[in-house]
This record gives structure tokens, C-alpha cells and sequence, in this order.
């Protein structure tokens, strides 16, 4: 079960992540199937004309073996913490990913990261088109991968309520330019852990598969859950990131400030960054007053950095902001 801290730390961040989740036996289950593809069966899952993008292990996409990692483990169960007790579609399709060591000689490269269902032509979605087909990543590791720069999950947390703010101000359709460059606020962190831990991260989430210069291969799952009214959201859900996630009701706070001077909100901006909080988003200033300031409240107090006589209204539990 779900401890409020986590959900709490979810809201906030982006992600989650749950030590020990998946029994032992399951995960040698499935590390034993990939370690079996990738020595004996090989790219393509034997299947060029089907598999084009010639990756390993894909003759397990459906396979019982992977599958069931998230079916008899409590994967499903949690993830229906978060979206609603019959809101979770079965899951049918779950991606053994092994990332290999880069070359020996190699640095660490810039590490760059990206928005789920973005195309760029050659990650299967032509250039242009963009699509938000899942809720939320379930990533379960299948072995050990004890430091960082090892291949790891990398998240930016927090990024996803930056991006909802950004597609806010600027619509969702700058996504057919591609991933938009914005500040985001944190850097990245690569997720370490042990074979059977399990991460639950947001669909808007900035993340990335990171570079390996470790002498291990890092092995890992990914599947894409989706909530039951995820396409009928659709596109909707790059700024109304919470309309989903009826699990989290309760526990989201937008403070809402109003008739603001420009010079307390620019004092109040410093401050939030301080935090590493998410910024807010604002309508309408004349007169060098802001007529309404919404502030993500989950992780930061603005009582604390305004004039005590301030107006001032705290929205509690509107999971639709």
C-alpha cells in the first residue's frame, strides 16, 4: 500500500520508487527469458520482416514470462492506488530493455532526455506528430544496478508539472516541433537499486535511458499503463496532467493569489526556485499588479515568503488543475 508520503512525493516529483515489489522468482523468470533471447535468439526476435527497428527481445513483448512481472506481482494493484480501483487497462505489452556497456574508450556523453510519443523520425513516429498514448511507465529493473552512470532510468524530476505549465502558456501543439528546450527544476537523476525495484513515473515526465560505463549490462522492463479514459483524454492530459489520477484527489493544493505586485512576485519566483518548486502560472497584469497567481502548493508554503495581510485563497484536493 501506498503511504501518503509517497503520494505525496509522486505529485511533487514524477516518480516513485519501490524497493523489493516483485517477487524473487519472477524476476529470474523473466532475467533468464532476456539473457536467453539476447545469446540465442538475437535482434529482431528472429522476425526481421515484423521487427524493423531491430532491437533485442522482441519476440517478448507478449510473452507470459515478461508479462507476468506486472500481473502477479502487485504492480497492478499499486498503480490502481494512484488512477482508481478498475481504472487500470490490463496490461499487454511490456519491453525487456537491456542497455550494454558503451565502448571502452568511451566518456560520458551529454545526457539528454525526452517526452514519451514525440515523433522524431526515427523512433517509429514520423517528425511532426506527437501522441500521448499511456499514463504512467511501470519500469521494474531485473538485476542489480548499484551506481549511477550504469545505464540507470533517469528521471528530471518535477519536470512534469514544468511542461504542463509550459504547454499552459504555450499550447501543446509546440510539441510538433519536437521536445521543447525549457528550465526544468532539477537536473537529472539516474535511479540506482536492486533486481525486483519497481518505478512508477508520470507519462510527462523528462527521462531517459542513460549511457553505461559500467562493465554490466543493465536490465530492465518497461511497460506503459494506461488509464481506462486515457485516449479519450488524449491530448488533453499534456496540461490537465492530474484528470486521471483520481487516487491522488485530496492531495493536491493550488494556492491561488490575487491583485499581486509584480515586485512581491518576482520576490516569491526566487524563492519557489529556492524550493525547487514548481512556478506558477499567471493571467492578466496592468499597473505592475498581477490580477491572479495559481502556485503549485504541493511542495512549498507560500505563507512564508508574503506579507502576512496578502489575499490569498488554498484550493485543496482539485486534482483537475
Amino acid at each position: 500500500m501506498l503511504t501518503r508520503e509517497q503520494k505525496r512525493q509522486f505529485i511533487h516529483q514524477g516518480y516513485i520508487q519501490i524497493a523489493d515489489a516483485i517477487p524473487a522468482p519472477l524476476v529470474a523468470a523473466a532475467l533468464r527469458a532476456v539473457n536467453h533471447s539476447i545469446g540465442h535468439v538475437g535482434k529482431t526476435g528472429g522476425d526481421p520482416a515484423r521487427h524493423r527497428s531491430r532491437f533485442f527481445c522482441a519476440e517478448l513483448l507478449t510473452a507470459d514470462v515478461i508479462l507476468d512481472l506486472y500481473r502477479k506481482s502487485s504492480v497492478m494493484a499499486l498503480v490502481e492506488e494512484f488512477l482508481g480501483a478498475g481504472n487500470v487497462l490490463p496490461v499487454t505489452t511490456a519491453k525487456p530493455y537491456p542497455r550494454f556497456p558503451d565502448a571502452p574508450e568511451a566518456g560520458a556523453p551529454r545526457l539528454g532526455g525526452h517526452i514519451d510519443g514525440v515523433g522524431s523520425g526515427t523512433n517509429g513516429q514520423p517528425r511532426g506528430q506527437y501522441r500521448r498514448s499511456f499514463t504512467l511507465f511501470a519500469v521494474i529493473y531485473l538485476a542489480d544496478v548499484p551506481e549511477t552512470e550504469s545505464g540507470n532510468f533517469t528521471v528530471w524530476p518535477g519536470s512534469h508539472r514544468a511542461f504542463a505549465q509550459y504547454f499552459r502558456r504555450h499550447g501543446h501543439q509546440v510539441l510538433a516541433t519536437g521536445t521543447p528546450r525549457i528550465d526544468l527544476p532539477a537536473g537529472p537523476k539516474m535511479l540506482t537499486g536492486q533486481a525486483g525495484d519497481l518505478i512508477l513515473a508520470h507519462h510527462q515526465i523528462y527521462h531517459a535511458g542513460g549511457y553505461n560505463l559500467s562493465p554490466r549490462v543493465r536490465h530492465a522492463a518497461i511497460a506503459r499503463l494506461k488509464h481506462k479514459d486515457c485516449d479519450a483524454l488524449g491530448h488533453e492530459a499534456y496540461v490537465d496532467i492530474w484528470r486521471e489520477w483520481e487516487g491522488l484527489r485530496g492531495l493536491i493544493d493550488i494556492i491561488v493569489l490575487r491583485h499581486i505586485s509584480i515586485d512581491t512576485w518576482l520576490n516569491c519566483r526566487l524563492q519557489l526556485r529556492r524550493r525547487n518548486s514548481a512556478l506558477a502560472t499567471y493571467s492578466d497584469q496592468s499597473d505592475g499588479v498581477l490580477d491572479r497567481v495559481e502556485i503549485d502548493g504541493t511542495a512549498c508554503e507560500p505563507a512564508v515568503i508574503l506579507p502576512d495581510n496578502h489575499p490569498r485563497a488554498r484550493l485543496r484536493g482539485d486534482a483537475s488543475r
